[in-house]
C-alpha cells in the first residue's frame, strides 16, 4: 500500500524494488482510486517486459509480461492496492493510458515494420511463419508464409528448443550468436535475440514473437580488440624468449585460454612427415587450459597406416577447421584412449594452421575448442594465421638445430665405441647415455683398449659443449687416446700428447671467425698392469676413480690432477692403485654425479655409497644399470653420461696374454 503523500517517482521506485525482491512477479499494473472502490480502474503505468499481452476491457493492449497466464489481476494481487489521486500522478500519465487503450494490432505491426529491429511472428507449436518485418526480409530474403520456420531454416534448428520454451510461456534472451545462415550479401552476422510468447485474450498460447538486433559491429569490434591483444601478447612473449623452443612455448601459452583450450606446436623435419606418413609426430610444445586438465593429460594420436585426412591441406599452406564429429571419431575408432579423452574433454573442434618457411611447411599450430567455447570458424582461422606468422624465425631455428642434432647424433654414433671387447683377464661393461636437453649430443666418451702382454688401457673423457663440434672433437680425442695407448706410452705421457693434439685440433678446425669457441676436455686414463695387480692412473682435471675392493669398503681415488686437455700447458703426474682379482674400478663423467645447485663432491659420495651397497660379484652390465638407476633421481638431465666399470677376473693370470675370448 502506498499512501496519498507518495509521488509518482516514489511509487515507481517502490514498485520496482518489490518486483526485484519478490519471485514470480513479471508485470505490475499501478491503478488509481480508493483501495476498496468497485469502480473501474484506470491504468496509470505498467512495469515489466514485453511478452504476454495484457489488455483493457476494450481489447487494447496495455502491456506485455514475459510469462504467466495473461490475467492481470493475478499478477497484481501480491502488491495490494495503490492509494493515489489523479492529481498526484499527473495528467500526462492519464493521456498515455488513453493512447494505449486506443492502439490497434495493425498500428503495432506498422510500427514493427518501420523498425530496424528484425521481427518475426509465428503461430502454433510448429512455429509456422506468419509475418516478418521489412528489415528481416531485406536482410535475409523472403520466406514462405505458412511453412514451419525451422523447415525453412534447417541451419538454425538448434534455436528451436528456445522457441518451444517461448511458446510454453517463457521469455528467452540469447545475448549474442553468430548465425549459420548468411544474409543476402553472403555475410554471417552476429545477432542478439529476444524470444517471447504470444497469447490470446483468454491467455491461451497462439504463437511466438522474436526481436533480433544486429550485434555484428559490436562483435567485430570485440574480435578486433581480441586480435590486437593476442598479437601484442604473442609478440611480447616470443620476442622475450631466450631460445627458439621457449619462443614456441610462449606462443602456445599465449593462445591458451584466450583463443583455445589446448594449443600444440609441431615441427616437421620435412613435408613428407606430414603428408605421406601415418607415423605419430609428437608436439614440440603443448599448452592446456586449467579447465581441460580435469579431463587428464591429452594422449598422442595412435600410429596409423594411412596419413591424416588434413595433412595435405596443411602441406598446401592452408589452414583448416576439423570438427570433432561422428566422422572424426569414426576415423579414430581404433584409438580408444583418444576418443575417450575427446569425449571427456567435450571437444568441439580443432583448428590447424601451417607454419611456412620459404613456401615449404615446417610445422603446424593446432588448437582445440572444448566445453562452452564455440567451435572454430573462418574468423578464428584468420586470427590463428596472423598469430602463427610470428613463429617463422623460431621454427627456422628449431629446424636448423634439429638438423644439426641429427648430424651430430649420427657422427657421435660412428665415433663412440661399440660394446667393450671381451678380454681373458678383465671384465668390462660400459654405457653412454645422452643428455635430456634440447641438444643431447655431447662430447663424453669411454674406451677400452687391448694393449697386448696382458695390459689394458681404460679411458674416459668429456669435451666441453654440445653439438657437432663437440662430437667431432670427441672422436678425434678418443682415437688419439687409443693410438697413443697402443704405442705403449705411460698414462702421463699419453695425456701430455693428447693435450697438444686437442689444442692443435681446436686451433685448426674449431674457430668461429670473430667469436672463437673455447673448447677443452677433461680426461682420465688408466693402464691395467696384471703382473703388478695395479692401476697406473693419470688425470687431466677429471673426476676421481671409485675402487671397490673384493673385501673392503669403497674408496674414492683422487689422482694428481693436471690441467684440462686443449690448453697446451699440461704435465701430468701418475699414481698407482692396487687392483687385484674381484676388485671393481668405476670411471665416469660429470653427468652422472653433477646436480644443479649442489656440491659436486656430494654427488661423488652418493655414487660411492651406491657402489658400496651393490654386490661386489654382480654381473657388470647389471651393475651399470643399478648405478644409473640409483643416480637418476639426483643427477641433472641436461648433461650426457659415460660410465665404465672394470673387474679383474679370478684367478688373475699374471703371465697370460690378454686376447679375444671366442
Amino acid at each position: 500500500r502506498i499512501d496519498r503523500a507518495s509521488s509518482r517517482a516514489s511509487i515507481e521506485g517502490r514498485t520496482r524494488r518489490t518486483m526485484q525482491r519478490t519471485a514470480g512477479i513479471d508485470l505490475v499494473l499501478v491503478r488509481l482510486g480508493p483501495a476498496r472502490s468497485r469502480e473501474p480502474v484506470v491504468p496509470v503505468f505498467l512495469l515489466g517486459s514485453m511478452g504476454v499481452p495484457c489488455r483493457s476491457s476494450a481489447g487494447s493492449v496495455l502491456g506485455r509480461a514475459p510469462s504467466g497466464d495473461g490475467r492481470v489481476a493475478r499478477r497484481v494481487a501480491p502488491l495490494g492496492s495503490v492509494r493515489a489521486s489523479v492529481s498526484e500522478v499527473g495528467e500526462p500519465v492519464g493521456r498515455a493510458a488513453k493512447v494505449l487503450s486506443a492502439l490497434s494490432p495493425e498500428s503495432m505491426l506498422e510500427a514493427f515494420d518501420a523498425s530496424q529491429v528484425f521481427v518475426t511472428i509465428t503461430e502454433g507449436p510448429r512455429h509456422r511463419l506468419v509475418w516478418r518485418n521489412r528489415a528481416a526480409v531485406s536482410a535475409f530474403g523472403p520466406l514462405e508464409v505458412g511453412a514451419a520456420l525451422f523447415d525453412l531454416l534447417p541451419e538454425s534448428r538448434d534455436l528451436q528448443p528456445l522457441w518451444d520454451r517461448a511458446f510454453g510461456g517463457a521469455s528467452v534472451v540469447v545475448p549474442t550468436r553468430r548465425i549459420r545462415r548468411s544474409d543476402v550479401a553472403g555475410e554471417h552476422r552476429v545477432m542478439r535475440y529476444s524470444i517471447s510468447p504470444l497469447r490470446d485474450r483468454e491467455g491461451m498460447p497462439v504463437g511466438v514473437i522474436q526481436f533480433v538486433t544486429d550485434a555484428t559491429a559490436e562483435a567485430d569490434a570485440e574480435a578486433e580488440a581480441t586480435r590486437s591483444r593476442m598479437q601484442a601478447a604473442v609478440a611480447v612473449a616470443v620476442s622475450g624468449a631466450v631460445d627458439a623452443v621457449s619462443a614456441l612455448r610462449a606462443l602456445a601459452d599465449a593462445l591458451v585460454p584466450e583463443l583455445a583450450d589446448l594449443a600444440a606446436v609441431y615441427v616437421f623435419a620435412n613435408t613428407g612427415e606430414l603428408v605421406t606418413s601415418g607415423e605419430t609426430i609428437p608436439p614440440l610444445v603443448l599448452s592446456v587450459s586449467d579447465v581441460l586438465r580435469r579431463a587428464g593429460d591429452p594422449p598422442l594420436a595412435m600410429d596409423r597406416d594411412e596419413p591424416s585426412r588434413w595433412g595435405a591441406v596443411l602441406a598446401a599452406g592452408s589452414s583448416i577447421v576439423i570438427p570433432v564429429d561422428a566422422g572424426l571419431l569414426a576415423e579414430l575408432r581404433d584409438d580408444v584412449v583418444m576418443t575417450s579423452w575427446l569425449t571427456k574433454a567435450q571437444a568441439s573442434s580443432f583448428a590447424a594452421a601451417p607454419l611456412m618457411i620459404a613456401g615449404e611447411i615446417a610445422g603446424a599450430v593446432v588448437v582445440m575448442s572444448a566445453g562452452a567455447r564455440p567451435p572454430y570458424g573462418d574468423a578464428d582461422l584468420s586470427l590463428l594465421d596472423e598469430v602463427t606468422s610470428r613463429a617463422g624465425a623460431a621454427i627456422s631455428e628449431v629446424r636448423a638445430r634439429a638438423r644439426s642434432h641429427r648430424v651430430a647424433a649420427r657422427l657421435q654414433a660412428v665415433l663412440l665405441p661399440g660394446d667393450p671387447p671381451q678380454l681373458a683377464g678383465l671384465e668390462t661393461a660400459a654405457r653412454y647415455v645422452p643428455g635430456g636437453k634440447e641438444d643431447p649430443v655431447g662430447g663424453d666418451w669411454w674406451d677400452v683398449v687391448d694393449l697386448g702382454d696382458g695390459c689394458v688401457g681404460l679411458g674416459v673423457g668429456d669435451i666441453s659443449g654440445h653439438g657437432i663440434a663437440s662430437a667431432a672433437l670427441m672422436g678425434q680425442a678418443r682415437i688419439a687416446m687409443r693410438v697413443a695407448g697402443q704405442a705403449h706410452l705411460s698414462p702421463g705421457e699419453l695425456l701430455g700428447l693428447l693435450d697438444r693434439h686437442v689444442a692443435e685440433a681446436v686451433d685448426r678446425e674449431w674457430h668461429d671467425g670473430e667469436e672463437d669457441t673455447q673448447f677443452f676436455a677433461t680426461a682420465l686414463y688408466a693402464r691395467v698392469e696384471p703382473g703388478a695387480r695395479c692401476l697406473r692412473i693419470a688425470s687431466a682435471g677429471h673426476l676421481p676413480v671409485l675402487r671397490r675392493p673384493a673385501c673392503g669398503p669403497t674408496e674414492i681415488v683422487w689422482a694428481p690432477s693436471g690441467p684440462p686437455l686443449g690448453l697446451g700447458m699440461g704435465r701430468y703426474q701418475e699414481s698407482v692403485v692396487a687392483f687385484g682379482p674381484g676388485d671393481l674400478a668405476v670411471f665416469y663423467t660429470d653427468g652422472l654425479v653433477e646436480e644443479r645447485g649442489a656440491v659436486l663432491t656430494d654427488g661423488i659420495d652418493r655414487l660411492a655409497a651406491a657402489l658400496g651397497r651393490a654386490p661386489v660379484d654382480a654381473p657388470l652390465q647389471a651393475l651399470v644399470d643399478l648405478l644409473l638407476a640409483e643416480m637418476k633421481r639426483s643427477t641433472s638431465p641436461e648433461d650426457d653420461v659415460a660410465l665404465l666399470i672394470a673387474r679383474p677376473r679370478v684367478p688373475f693370470p699374471s703371465a697370460l696374454r690378454a686376447g679375444q675370448v671366442g
